[in-house]
């Protein structure tokens, strides 16, 4: 699903002319893959063959929404003095499953691993922007520049789970669990980032 709509404009409020732009547009996607990742060993010159270090397929699900809106202002006064407000903001919100089987060769296991994670992304920037003119001939005038920034990253739960067993076994697959913790096998984590900028030139 996408969808985008925008805007322009221009007009007099009296002595000033007022600009604007506006732009909207936001997908929610579903994306299936499969992937594959094997790594070998030292090539085997007797069987001429290569040897597998583990074999592993992927297979993700995941759901992603975007939305961004672009709006901005401009005024012009017969003064000779001119305004810019721009703003831009975006947001990414994803949703992403991968269930992972495969075999590692080197610990001699077969292997089901899981993994969930939500990630939100966000970002807002603003700038005000003016010029003043005191003379015809541009001899004289004034510009400056204010801007601000944010930024935000949020992985607020982040899930991995690993479980295996011996290759060709019929045995249940099992993982494991240690009183210090083992991330190998199962992890849970969280992340929140954000950054706040501001400038004036």
């Amino acid at each position: 699903q996408r969808f985008s709509v925008s805007s322009s404009s221009i007009s007099n409020k009296g002595n000033v002319k007022v600009g604007n732009i506006t732009a909207l547009n936001y997908s929610n996607s579903y994306d299936i893959t499969t992937s594959q990742t094997n790594n070998f060993d030292a090539y085997d010159r007797d069987r001429d063959a290569s040897i597998y270090k583990y074999r592993l397929t992927d297979q993700r699900y995941s759901n992603t929404v975007k939305l961004s809106l672009l709006h901005n202002w401009s005024f012009l006064t017969k003064t000779g003095t001119k305004l810019e407000f721009c703003n831009l903001f975006s947001q990414i919100a994803s949703n992403r499953t991968v269930l992972r089987e495969g075999q590692e060769m080197y610990i001699e296991s077969d292997i089901k691993q899981m993994e969930y994670k939500y990630q939100n992304r966000l970002n807002y920037i603003t700038q005000l922007k003016g010029e003043h003119k005191f003379d015809k001939d541009e001899s004289a005038k004034i510009d400056w520049v204010g801007g601000y920034a944010f930024s935000d990253k949020s992985d607020p739960d982040l899930r991995r789970f690993k479980t295996n067993r011996t290759i060709g076994t019929d045995n249940p697959f099992q993982t494991t669990i240690t009183p210090q913790g083992e991330s190998g096998y199962i992890s849970r984590s969280y992340f929140k980032l954000n950054e706040h900028i501001g400038t004036l030139t």
